[in-house]
């Protein structure tokens, strides 16, 4: 397995349950490497590097090319690096998960329209006096192009608008960075960012955030399964297609008795 890094607790619970591994191996064998890095192997047939596999007693470098990926939607580079390479790749959703926008828990915004957050990060806002919070200036977070992160902002929230050029230092390499520099940074009360709901909750520390609702509707489990949050998303499991031992699995991931792993590792399962 490889894939997105906020799929990892996922890929941690299938170890747990499939393969036995305790705590201290599993972290060897979970080693997701980021989405664009996970697609190009599985698109390539290549290892992931950062795996090891304990065998004999002993850890070893896996040398195996990995069969699953789980991970957000693929970027359409990505689908094109596929289809050029010839690979038709079959995507199956396994779970719901929020796209979320984050301001600093000082902010009195609570709520933003769709048009507000696509028009915030045009460049039309540069304060959020006019968004109904204090007369600040308006820090507006991105992420590098082919982050999953990033490919859910450009694809299903911007929907083909141009995103506003930004200075490097408002990139935030990593989505924990995202989530620090909104809740803790010098421009923290005045920024704004995105990320998904399960990291924000489950994988790091998000003290000095808020998660806005959008068009006055939270990211609860039941807005996400009844798709009425305007920004509900899949993480997908991945494989090649005819791969019939991966698709197996997969259907057993999607099946009632998958399912229940899927919310033991504290997922928004399919129903």
């Amino acid at each position: 397995m490889d894939g997105s890094t906020v799929c990892v607790p996922m890929a941690m619970e299938l170890a747990r349950q499939w393969l036995d591994m305790e705590e201290g191996d599993m972290n060897g064998f979970v080693n997701f490497s980021t989405t664009p890095y996970a697609y190009d192997r599985l698109i390539q047939s290549k290892a992931n590097p950062l795996v090891t596999i304990k065998s004999q007693g002993v850890m070893m470098d896996d040398t195996h090319a990995i069969d699953l990926v789980l991970a957000t939607y693929p970027n359409a580079d990505e689908r094109q690096e596929a289809a050029d390479a010839g690979v038709e790749l079959v995507y199956v959703p396994f779970c719901y998960d929020a796209f979320v926008f984050m301001v600093n828990e000082m902010n009195p915004v609570n709520s933003l329209t769709v048009q507000q957050i696509r028009d915030i990060y045009t460049g039309q806002y540069r304060s959020w006096s006019a968004l109904g919070g204090n007369p600040q200036e308006l820090f507006a977070y991105q992420r590098p192009h082919g982050s999953g992160s990033q490919t859910a902002m450009e694809e299903l929230v911007m929907q083909g608008l141009e995103i506003q050029d930004v200075e490097s230092n408002y990139i935030s390499d990593g989505m924990s960075a995202a989530v620090q520099q909104i809740g803790n940074y010098s421009n923290g009360p005045g920024a704004i960012g995105y990320s998904y709901l399960y990291y924000v909750n489950t994988l790091v520390e998000s003290s000095g955030i808020k998660v806005l609702s959008i068009d006055g509707v939270a990211p609860s489990d039941e807005n996400l399964q009844s798709g009425e949050y305007p920004f509900t998303v899949n993480y997908y499991a991945v494989y090649r297609k005819g791969d019939e031992n991966t698709k197996a699995f997969v259907d057993w991931l999607v099946s009632d008795e998958g399912q229940k792993a899927v919310r033991q590792a504290g997922y928004v399962t399919l129903r």
